[in-house]
């Protein structure tokens, strides 16, 4: 027996040896070479109210995920209402919108989490992170609840500096965004997103949507003003030294979009220790929109703080307001029509291959980046099959795939051009 188990000792070790020498020379794939990149399906919570009604729906969807490459689910449950579709005690559940109403007696995020998982897909929980209302329609939680009265995002009405607007009656607005400067909202947000990644430790991770300002004109309330000045060790701020009577920078808008950007970038840490305090192993995702250059007014700046920016918008302190190391994943939105950069002769962002080649110069391997589509744009196909190869573009040139959203796939009957985009990937062919 002894000499046996020391001639499958060398074998072992010969076999081991083998395939280190057919690494070495790309014939064996390993590790990182092998693992699959995200190929990921956000569900959106108001446009899909009554096509999940039952565990039936949810069960058939998933599986049509499945068998058409998808591995990941980013399923929103705290959408721009700000009701909640999974067990809150700090939010009210969402049952209806614009007339449509839906009543679960069974969790419905607790329901995808465990069909995901029995089908080996990771499942992200989605947030709108600062929405809490639909200023269309004036439905949500700040249109029935008196308390947040005075606490959503304020701007000057035809840039008076005495006269101010409320997001709520903002109807062009996608949402009535709270306040991020104000202290009772970073705790409410962070404490709501914390008994999510409490409430669902089997979780996968948590993604942030809408962390942000609605607007560049939005941030003027008194208590924003006040912040400001402290910030900016000014004694007194006039608005308009922010933003003129006829809409343009003021002397101090440089100042207000470090200040607005590190605001946002102190929600997004404080958010993060939130969710690694209740589970450790959940990460923690953000989706933003590309061209970095036109993010500022929003506050989100997505760069590496060794990307140092330059323009009159920016400060030169306006790098350490960067939130990327905060995050496990960067989910960047290129909503285009084009696919390709040739389609869309001298763009910059706005084809999903220059966006794709460009995001590392900022980035600078910080986080992972996934690339992300909408399903529901009409491709040009200049070049191609245009839904396909931007999910081809995505995979090879991005850590991942993001598509925008489900029931767009579904109504249009995509499914077959993502799975042919899936399958064309580098990162899926056989070795």
């Amino acid at each position: 027996m002894e000499g046996t188990d020391k001639k499958m000792s060398v074998m072992k070790r010969t076999v081991m040896m083998l395939v280190c020498l057919l690494w070495l020379f790309g014939g064996i794939s390993l590790s990182a070479r092998t693992e699959k990149k995200a190929v990921a399906m956000w569900v959106d919570a108001h446009s899909n109210l009554s096509r999940f009604a039952t565990k039936e729906d949810v069960k058939t969807y998933i599986k049509r995920l499945k068998q058409n490459g998808f591995n990941t689910i980013y399923l929103d449950v705290k959408p721009l209402s700000g009701f909640a579709m999974y067990k809150s005690s700090l939010l009210p559940p969402l049952k209806s919108l614009r007339g449509r109403q839906v009543d679960r007696d069974w969790d419905y995020l607790g329901y995808w989490l465990k069909q995901a998982h029995a089908q080996g897909m990771k499942l992200y929980a989605c947030v709108a992170t600062l929405g809490f209302g639909s200023p269309s329609i004036r439905e949500g939680v700040v249109y029935q609840d008196a308390r947040w009265n005075g606490k959503t995002q304020m701007k000057m009405k035809n840039h008076q500096p005495d006269s101010l607007m409320d997001v709520r009656d903002e109807k062009k607005a996608d949402a009535a965004f709270l306040n991020p400067v104000l202290p009772e909202v970073q705790e409410f947000v962070t404490a709501y997103i914390h008994e999510l990644a409490e409430n669902y430790p089997r979780l996968d991770g948590i993604c942030l949507d809408y962390c942000r300002w609605w607007d560049g004109e939005y941030g003027m309330s008194d208590a924003t003003i006040a912040g400001f000045g402290r910030y900016a060790h000014l004694p007194q701020v006039n608005r308009n030294d922010i933003l003129t009577r006829n809409g343009g920078m003021g002397p101090l808008f440089a100042q207000w979009t470090e200040y607005r950007s590190m605001t946002i970038a102190r929600l997004i840490r404080q958010i993060k220790t939130a969710v690694k305090s209740a589970n450790p192993k959940a990460e923690l995702h953000l989706w933003a929109g590309t061209d970095w250059e036109s993010r500022y007014p929003y506050g989100q700046n997505w760069a590496s703080k060794r990307f140092v920016p330059r323009g009159e918008v920016y400060t030169p302190g306006y790098a350490e307001t960067s939130f990327i190391a905060d995050l496990d994943v960067f989910i960047i939105g290129v909503y285009s029509v084009y696919a390709w950069t040739e389609e869309y002769p001298g763009t910059v962002w706005w084809a999903v291959e220059a966006a794709m080649d460009r995001y590392p110069e900022y980035i600078k391997g910080d986080c992972k980046v996934y690339g992300s589509i909408q399903a529901y744009e009409n491709y040009a196909k200049k070049k191609g099959n245009g839904l396909a190869d931007a999910c081809t573009l995505c995979l090879d040139r991005s850590d991942g795939l993001m598509v925008f959203e489900i029931g767009h796939v579904e109504n249009k009957k995509e499914w077959g051009e993502l799975k042919e985009g899936i399958q064309k990937s580098s990162a899926f062919k056989k070795k």
